[in-house]
């Protein structure tokens, strides 16, 4: 072939050229000094442009400092004749385009490969501060390896951006601008194409939409222009892999999905990620394969088993196994099989063998005289019935004289103790899955004692890190313990007695496995008096932790006092689990009302304090949740790590929001409560698909909880997953937890007229914050403003006379002030708007809707608008720039905001401010990014979606493009269906006017 360059270059000979680029070419030469083949690229004098030389010798020696198998080797750099060349590994093979030419995807099994290895060749490449900046099918080469499996091989790291920025600039462009847009258009990450500064995020978001491709066979982003492809890049999300290819796994859609998240900050952060989620892809499920498989097989019996006695000594431990069993050793055939446990003083005194009945103990207990420790013969299956009298033997008869001598003699110095129960070895979880709290039966005759048990052990097991538990609230109905465990899908349950006998109370615990009630672990505890309850019940619980994971060192280790936890008052106690069955059922304001009480009886109860500002969050009542929450802030924290990661999340900063959600969610990974933050966080934050994950674990541990089914139906609207949404929704209105507003929100978008009018018909006496604004929210979006605003009007009014709740109403004026503002309403705005004297500084989202509505009337909001809450909400000083009239600076600012749950009125915004700046395919790809979720911009709770249609139309009129424009001012109309054909919205297409 003939060469348009020199036939050397320095000591390689060029054989052939194999390749070509707008500024140099591709040749495969022989290294003369070490006889091999290599690869040179070599950039021509004559086409470059200012500053490439530079630029072109930086980066090859920055990248000469790569040494990665998966990265194409750099051996050398020289120059000859004034053209500047490097000098590469030659690979042969073919590249990632020609593999996927035919558009057909890829097995998983290849892209997981792949992905693993981009993952640590980006990292490799990182580390060293080098961005590729233009990953795409052309610049990945595959190999084969030594054992006949598939390599990637990056290429180009750097050459590629100088052709762009010739392409871009021109042949005088400046090749080191900041924000230069460099890539290949379809590869491109958001960020590029904004001419952003550029880190590794970037690449991982090309390598998205390589992947993409790779799964589908088609680009994520597709347009016949490059000015499409943006709007398309900017303004829309792809649609789903698993979409396009149903045998992808929601596992490596989900890498997909968080690869090609539009913000970086919601992005994968890094290529370690990035691999080490490739290598997770079907850990889990592996793992329990391989635990089913290696599980051991447990012999059955159908009779009782010879008791196997086993001297103690102080000098020689106790031991059971089987090869030392001897005759002498086997008696009294008919009693049950014993296993030597051994505690360690200084609870070994309160530790004793527990009895099958009120009557009788029927186990020996001997303390050896040199050591602090107890043995005892504990039963591993326990006779549900007593023995018959006559069978009690001599030694136990004199061994029940010792234990009750004890019993009394604890009595009488007014204490409490813990006896072993059954159970299997302690430190072993007898529990596959998660458990469930149930309620206890009291004979003591004590009402204040009916739930405490339950609530109380409640507390102290959710103190462990690894116990799986179940949301506890007494049952309004009543229901068998084994129903409730059944109806929560849990593994297994807690019930027992709370019983007493004069001053004296026992609380006997059993863990029963859910189906056949088989024990699974026994428990007892014992309170000299009513006071010394919260200590028999803090050791009760340890000893229960003991047969759940943690051995019996680690729980009373880890183990916090009821006093400390919670409280040691019974009557907060119990007015703390009326607020929790309240909460749990959805009843937020009167849950409020009972975490009040609790915390009037005991101002230091930390936990009453955290639910009741949970409550009144949820109620709507944001000023008053922080006031709840707001006296722990100055407090030593002394509860579980569980609690006090609660608490730092619960005071902790919007901006700081889903990283304290993350820990308190890692930290204690069998908590609902924990998983709902951090979903809600999650959400907050643009993610919806990981805010999913989180809700669905949250409903896995505790299907019947209202905040749970609510947290994961948020994550499936704002996916669009509306029949999921609507299905979850169903499920829940059979176990009563359901929320009628998100039904009717599942059901308008997905278009379904019968459960719309049922949901409806629910919502006449809901008293619900979220089911409220529901209601106004889907009015609005049909059109019917006029309604939404009565409506609304009247809830208001209602809560306004509700101390508990005040708040909220003007969170409902402010909200209803901007959707007036968004439908063009801007008189009827400014008389809704809330005064300055309501917006409180911790009233973070009255303040953003106030001035929301403000901004987008272009009225400027008032300076202690943003005095009070630009702490909080970081578009304010967009709001406030746009109300000005400053859409420059508006842009600027809207630039650093980070996503929220305001993200499509973000685009929305966004939008509006780039139509008003003529930047008209940026407010494109800005309004679609809104109408490419309708479930999302739907949650807002204003009228973002038919706002964004307005605004598109508009966009496309006044760029001469009358169909499109025409095609979006239909569906707007279709959206508007009940509007009246005079409304502003409507109207605005016609007149080219942007809102006023």
């Amino acid at each position: 072939m003939q060469q348009p360059g020199p036939m050397q270059f320095g000591p390689y000979l060029v054989l052939e050229q194999i390749g070509a680029g707008g500024m140099g070419a591709v040749y495969r030469a022989r290294d003369l000094r070490l006889e091999r083949e290599v690869a040179i690229k070599v950039l021509h004098s004559h086409l470059e442009m200012a500053g490439a030389r530079e630029r072109f010798l930086r980066e090859a020696r920055a990248v000469s400092s790569l040494s990665h198998p998966n990265i194409c080797t750099v051996f050398d750099i020289g120059e000859e004749r004034g053209d500047p060349y490097l000098v590469m590994e030659l690979l042969k093979g073919e590249s990632l385009k020609e593999r996927i030419h035919n558009r057909e995807p890829m097995i998983e099994a290849d892209l997981k490969a792949v992905g693993i290895q981009m993952g640590m060749a980006l990292a490799a490449a990182h580390g060293k501060g080098i961005v590729h900046r233009d990953i795409k099918p052309a610049n990945l080469f595959l190999v084969e390896n030594p054992a006949g499996e598939i390599q990637i091989k990056v290429l180009d790291f750097g050459l590629a951006k100088l052709e762009s920025d010739r392409l871009l600039y021109g042949e005088s462009g400046q090749l080191t601008r900041t924000g230069s847009t460099v890539g290949t258009v379809e590869y491109m990450s958001p960020e590029q194409a904004r001419g952003l500064e550029l880190d590794p995020r970037s690449d991982l978001f090309s390598f998205g939409a390589v992947l993409y491709e790779m799964a589908t066979g088609d680009v994520p982003f597709v347009g016949a222009t490059s000015a499409v492809v943006f709007s398309e890049l900017l303004g829309k999300d792809p649609v789903p892999a698993r979409t396009k290819n149903t045998a992808l796994s929601v596992e490596m859609d989900r890498i997909i999905r968080r690869l090609l998240v539009k913000d970086r900050d919601g992005r994968m952060q890094s290529a370690g990620e990035m691999a080490d989620a490739f290598r997770e892809m079907g850990r889990s499920r592996l793992t329990g394969v391989r635990a089913a498989v290696a599980a051991p097989v447990k012999a059955v019996t159908t009779g009782p088993e010879p008791e196997v006695v086993v001297p103690v000594t102080a000098d020689k431990p106790a031991w059971s196994g089987p090869d030392r069993r001897t005759r002498s050793e086997v008696r009294n055939p008919s009693q049950e099989r014993r296993t030597a446990q051994s505690i360690s003083d200084p609870t070994a005194r309160f530790v004793r063998q527990r009895r099958p009945s009120t009557s009788r103990i029927t186990a020996g207990v001997t303390r050896a005289s040199s050591r602090d420790t107890m043995q005892i013969a504990v039963p591993v299956q326990e006779s549900v019935t007593d023995a018959p009298a006559g069978e009690v033997s001599h030694s136990q008869t004199r061994l029940w004289v010792v234990g009750a001598l004890m019993l009394l003699a604890i009595a009488a110095i007014g204490g409490y103790y813990v006896s072993r129960g059954v159970g299997a070895t302690v430190g072993a979880n007898v529990v596959d899955g998660t458990l469930q709290m149930t309620t206890f039966e009291n004979s003591t005759g004590d009402e204040l004692l009916d739930d405490l048990p339950a609530v109380a052990l409640q507390v102290l097991l959710a103190e462990s890190t690894v116990v799986k538990l179940a949301d506890y609230a007494p049952t309004q109905v009543q229901q068998t313990s084994s129903a409730q465990a059944t109806a929560s899908g849990s593994a297994a349950y807690v019930t027992g007695t709370i019983s007493s006998q004069g001053s004296t109370y026992r609380i006997r615990a059993q863990i029963l496995r859910t189906g056949d009630g088989t024990r699974l672990a026994s428990e007892e505890a014992y309170a000299a008096s009513i006071v010394e309850l919260p200590t028999a019940l803090s050791q009760l619980a340890v000893a229960l932790r003991a047969h759940l994971g943690e051995t019996p060192e680690q729980a009373a280790a880890n183990s916090v006092p009821l006093s400390v936890e919670a409280t040691a008052s019974l009557t907060a106690l119990a007015s703390y689990g009326r607020g929790t069955s309240l909460l749990r059922a959805g009843s937020a304001v009167s849950a409020a009302e009972q975490f009040a009480r609790a915390s009037n009886d005991d101002p230091a109860f930390a936990l009453a304090r955290m639910d009741r500002s949970e409550a009144l969050r949820i109620a709507g009542a944001e000023p008053e949740a922080a006031a709840a929450i707001e006296p722990l802030r100055s407090k030593e924290q002394k509860g579980s790590e569980c609690q006090r990661d609660r608490i730092i999340f619960m005071l902790s900063a919007p901006e700081a929001g889903l990283d304290t959600a993350q820990k308190w969610a890692t930290t204690c990974g069998g908590m609902s409560q924990a998983q709902v933050a951090l979903s809600r966080m999650l959400l907050l934050n643009g993610r919806p698909a990981d805010a999913e994950t989180a809700g669905n674990r949250a409903l896995a541990l505790d299907p019947l909880s209202h905040e749970a089914n609510s947290a994961s139906t948020l994550a499936m609207l704002a996916e669009d997953h509306y029949e999921s949404a609507l299905k979850l929704q169903q499920k829940a209105t059979a176990a009563q937890v359901s929320s009628a507003g998100l039904t009717l929100m599942a059901a308008y978008l997905r278009g379904d007229a019968g459960a719309q009018s049922q949901a409806l018909a629910a919502l006449q006496t809901s008293q619900s914050w979220e089911d409220q604004w529901a209601y106004v929210t889907v009015l609005a979006n049909q059109g019917r403003i006029a309604a939404a605003v009565q409506y609304g009007q009247t809830v208001a009014a209602r809560r306004a006379a509700q101390p508990t709740i005040a708040s909220s109403a003007v969170r409902i004026r402010a909200r209803l002030a901007a959707i007036e503002s968004m439908a063009g309403h801007c008189g009827t705005s400014a008389a809704l708007t809330p005064s300055v004297d309501a917006l409180l500084p911790t009233a973070p989202a009255t303040v953003f809707f106030s001035a929301l509505a403000a901004g987008w009337c272009h009225r400027r909001p008032p300076a202690e608008v943003r005095l009070t809450g630009v702490a909080y909400v970081t578009l304010l000083p967009v709001l406030v720039a746009w109300g000005s009239g400053d859409a420059t600076t508006a842009i600027t600012d809207l630039q650093a905001a980070k996503p929220s749950s305001t993200g499509p009125i973000v685009g929305t915004i966004r939008g509006e401010l780039h139509l008003q700046q003529k930047q008209n395919i940026f407010a494109i790809g800005a309004f679609e990014s809104v109408l490419t979720h309708r479930g999302a911009a739907l949650l807002t709770g204003a009228i973002v979606y038919p706002a964004a249609q307005a605004g598109l139309a508009s966009t496309y009129k006044s760029m001469g493009d009358e169909p499109n424009s025409t095609r979006i001012q239909a569906a707007l109309k279709s959206t508007w269906s009940a509007a009246d054909a005079n409304e502003p919205l409507l109207q605005r297409v016609s007149h080219q006017a942007a809102p006023n």
